[in-house]
């Protein structure tokens, strides 16, 4: 546990004409106040590429300036907090280089306001059995270079008690309204603006595991940024048709099923089954808009390409008909109450599940260091995939399948718990290396037989078909080679 100052808190989207509503749940007349707040950074942004905000808030008569981490950090659930007063409306740097950071504000430095949020806030304390929770509903406006975006959100935050205090009335709330949790602050939302959402996706945050962190607590921090990348391009989903974005928010699913099977002996429980069973619903739900847009975009082209005049319209017109199709699936999906269920109620398992309680089975694993359970957990992952890649050129598709699967298993491991393990940097550098292009050889290959599968009746078929044999042949023979480096490459986590 960490000594540093924390903000406890849940946050949830909430849609405009469900606010009114929840408000009056609470029986009690809301305290409001209009918060203005302006975040400053670097001109290179050096705060927010370290993980870090820092904004200088109006209240009433006062200024208050605020540090933030980005992220929940250490394995607990919270974002590091550290507050000052300050005489006006400009970052105070000597109080900023007093929290962490200090390790990015060099002493010639200057911050520049970056952007402005304006709230309207009304609060109502709740107390409960087990703690008391600060309830604020936001109706906001973030402003950027004239430039602006309105939002509707809930913050939950425990002013006192057991973080069991937020989820009892997290749960409670969202089986009567139709709130959805959410990872995108106040800051993501200004800095998305100012780079005019360039980058609409969410690429998975990988968190800063420590050598003192407990088995348990890693796994918590690696699934929560699982969460958060699954949230965060439904939200764009939502909003828009994206293929990163549904390519990335199927990637979080997978990757959270990944981290469910490394960590498994300790997170055992009667809910691990059900939270599993949930995640591969999301990623047959998104599977055929990614699968369209691999074959469409690459097979289907290629062959059309080879033989324009047998790639005729209309088989183009059925097939983005088809991929039209497989986006409203993944929109409904990313918009439905399943999802909304999904996220919450995973994220209460991931913290307060049976596997976290005293009397747990796997207790004593749970708690021993990330690094002992880690490096285990690696072998495991590296025997896995040995046994299911032997005699890789032999194997039909697939199987080929499933010893990609074992891939991506040992790929995210490496790639959370690599930092744990410094004493060989090279054969961690070279280890991930291999891994990753036996997975585009292998990730290919199974798009190649998922081609066999969509071609059907769309012309080119047949040039389609003869064309992706090609490739495969040349293909298998690298993955062979790639699969043979990994095997004998040594491991980076040993002596």
């Amino acid at each position: 546990m960490t000594a540093d100052p924390r903000e406890v808190e849940l946050k949830f989207r909430v849609p405009r004409e469900a606010s009114e509503a929840l408000l009056a749940s609470f029986d009690r007349k809301p305290d409001q106040e209009v918060l203005e707040s302006t975040y400053f950074d670097t001109g290179e942004c050096a705060l927010r590429k370290a993980g870090l905000t820092l904004r200088v808030r109006r209240e009433g008569g006062r200024w208050l300036q605020t540090v933030k981490t980005s992220r929940a950090s250490g394995g607990v659930l919270g974002r590091g907090e550290w507050e000052a007063a300050t005489k006006g409306e400009g970052p105070d740097l000597d109080h900023a280089r007093r929290t962490p950071a200090k390790r990015v504000l060099a002493k010639d430095c200057s911050l520049a306001p970056k952007f402005t949020v304006v709230v309207d806030r009304r609060t109502v304390p709740m107390d409960t059995s087990l703690g008391s929770i600060s309830c604020s509903l936001d109706r906001g406006q973030v402003c950027v270079d004239g430039r602006s975006q309105s939002f509707d959100e809930l913050e939950l935050e425990l002013e006192r008690g057991e973080p069991a205090a937020l989820f009892d009335l997290a749960g409670d709330l969202a089986r009567r309204f139709p709130i959805a949790l959410s990872f995108t602050t106040k800051p993501d939302r200004g800095f998305g603006l100012l780079a005019e959402d360039k980058d609409l996706a969410f690429k998975f945050e990988p968190p800063a595991l420590t050598r003192s962190m407990t088995a348990g607590g890693a796994f918590r921090a690696i699934s929560r940024a699982c969460l958060e990348q699954i949230a965060r391009n439904g939200e764009v989903i939502c909003r828009q048709r994206d293929a990163e974005a549904v390519h990335q928010m199927r990637v979080g699913a997978r990757r959270l099923r990944a981290m469910l099977k490394t960590f498994r002996s300790i997170v055992e429980d009667d809910r691990l089954e059900a939270v599993d069973a949930d995640l591969k619903w999301l990623g047959a739900e998104l599977d055929p808009a990614r699968n369209l847009d691999v074959f469409i975009d690459g097979a289907w082209r290629r062959a059309a390409e080879n033989c324009p005049g047998m790639a005729t319209n209309e088989a183009q017109a059925r097939l983005e008909a088809a991929r039209e199709g497989a986006y409203a699936r993944a929109r409904t999906a990313a918009g439905s109450d399943k999802l909304r269920a999904l996220l919450l109620d995973t994220m209460i398992w991931i913290e307060s599940g049976a596997w976290t309680r005293a009397d747990a089975r796997a207790a004593e694993d749970r708690d021993s260091p990330v690094v002992d359970y880690g490096g285990k957990a690696l072998d495991r992952a590296r025997r896995k995939l040995m046994k299911k890649g032997k005699g890789l050129d032999d194997l039909p598709p697939e199987d080929r399948h499933h010893a990609r699967i074992r891939a991506k298993e040992l790929r995210y491991a490496a790639d959370v718990l690599a930092p744990l393990f410094k004493a060989h940097p090279k054969r961690a550098k070279r280890f991930v290396s291999i891994l990753k292009d036996l997975l585009d050889d292998l990730g290919d290959l199974n798009d190649i037989a998922t081609a066999a599968e969509l071609a059907g009746d769309y012309p080119p078929a047949d040039e389609l078909l003869a064309g992706e044999a090609r490739r495969e042949a040349k293909l298998l023979t690298k993955a062979c080679g790639r699969f043979a480096e990994l095997k004998s490459a040594r491991p980076f986590w040993g002596r």
